[in-house]
């Protein structure tokens, strides 16, 4: 029953259909210079031999985020899931947190030929946003197509290039709205630069945190965007702190554990191991500590 009234829901989202009549190639990067030069461009094996293909199955795994790279946004996720798109997907198939998700054993493959498609229709909007997932083979426009010496292909779309500059224009506009709602925030703006593993003195000026923040905008914007907009920003903060100052340990690859040897896991692992009622008196014991320290 519980799973019915989940079902209805999905069905009444509002979530619009992110499917547009577009058409778009994944076209193969040919590269010259260095020893390439030496073979003739004629040569079937320059760039890809005509039989060959490249085969991608499942997600590829960001070392960043300690997680697999989710070719979706939420909204984009609600509709899919939703029945409206007609796919016969329950809520949760296209997570990258369900370990029986669907892209585990999604393929596609790729050839000399490339691929070109119309993501008018769920299906193909559903490859094309997995294939760019692929961030270390496929670039998202052609203009980057020679930034990674690893991109063998190349996304060449009729509107994509003006919906990436439109994206940044937005992400640059929404993230100096959170600066200027911060700007005068020092607790702010040392938590933030906490997160990025940056500390700063207790009696640093508004001005270098200004600084601070700001080359940090321009180096990422969408990830100062996500910094802020994080949902477990708080308790993350007080997770780095808690390491600071013994309260947690940090362990190999990105994991953390007790003080007294007991893993906790990576982060999310802690993230949710602090929302448990069971461990509010530790939350609790260790918050106290953090703020004695601060004094």
């Amino acid at each position: 029953m519980a799973q019915k009234t989940v079902e209805e829901e999905i069905s009444k989202s509002t979530v619009s259909n992110p499917c547009k009549n577009v058409n778009v190639e994944f076209k193969l990067v040919e590269r010259d210079g260095g020893w390439l030069s030496d073979i003739s461009k004629n040569h079937d094996g320059k760039t890809l031999f005509s039989s060959a293909k490249i085969t991608f199955i499942g997600l590829p795994y960001n070392n960043a985020t300690n997680n697999l790279v989710d070719p979706l946004t939420e909204e984009e996720r609600e509709f899919f899931e939703s029945k409206k798109a007609g796919l016969n997907l329950k809520q949760g198939d296209l997570s990258i947190y369900n370990k029986d998700c669907y892209w585990n054993s999604y393929q596609a493959d790729l050839t000399k030929d490339g691929l070109k498609m119309n993501i008018g229709n769920p299906v193909n909007y559903l490859k094309y946003k997995y294939l760019l997932a692929q961030g270390n083979i496929i670039a998202k426009t052609w203009e980057e197509r020679f930034d990674k010496a690893t991109y063998k292909f190349a996304l060449v779309s009729e509107t994509h290039d003006v919906e990436i500059y439109n994206a940044k224009l937005e992400i640059l506009d929404e993230v100096y709205s959170q600066f200027r709602d911060m700007k005068n925030d020092s607790s702010r703006m040392k938590n933030i630069l906490k997160l990025y593993g940056k500390n700063v003195q207790a009696d640093a000026s508004l001005e270098f945190l200004r600084m601070e923040i700001q080359k940090l905008i321009e180096k990422d914007p969408a990830k100062v965007l996500d910094t802020c907009k994080d949902k477990d920003f708080d308790l993350k903060v007080f997770i780095e702190k808690a390491v600071e100052i013994g309260e947690l340990r940090k362990v190999a690859r990105g994991n953390y554990g007790l003080p007294e040897g007991d893993s906790i896991g990576t982060i999310q692992d802690t993230i949710a191991y602090f929302k448990a009622k069971a461990n509010t008196d530790i939350k609790l014991k260790i918050q106290t500590r953090i703020d004695a320290s601060v004094k």
